[in-house]
């Protein structure tokens, strides 16, 4: 593995942490009685941005990846089921947090 590969696996497993610990609070946020429609409103403002970030990283990963003689189909298949795991996550958080925000405007 090369020195940029893995000092880009590095910064994306910090950008995947900040995006975990962000998903998960909306998630908490979204499971309260009473819920606060402008802080999960501002959590996921935060979230788009680690998932572009996310997004922009896993790109230059994979790129990487493709270039180095030593990673085989098996890991580029890992790589992928990783960066769509994360795109599930943040769709269907957006989702869920659109609905909220639309159903806060009817009232």
């Amino acid at each position: 593995m090369s020195k940029q590969l893995a000092a880009e696996k590095k910064n994306r497993a910090v950008t995947r942490a900040s995006f975990t610990r962000t998903a998960r609070k909306i998630e908490n946020l979204l499971k309260d009685e009473q819920i606060d429609v402008e802080e999960v409103d501002g959590l996921m403002r935060f979230l788009e941005q680690r998932f572009q970030e996310l997004s922009d990283i896993s790109h230059v990963v994979k790129n990487l990846m493709l270039d180095d003689e030593d990673v085989d189909e098996d890991q580029l298949e890992q790589e992928q089921e990783d960066v769509d795991g994360y795109c599930e996550k943040f769709f269907l958080l957006k989702q869920r947090t659109s609905k909220l925000r639309a159903d806060s405007e009817r009232i």
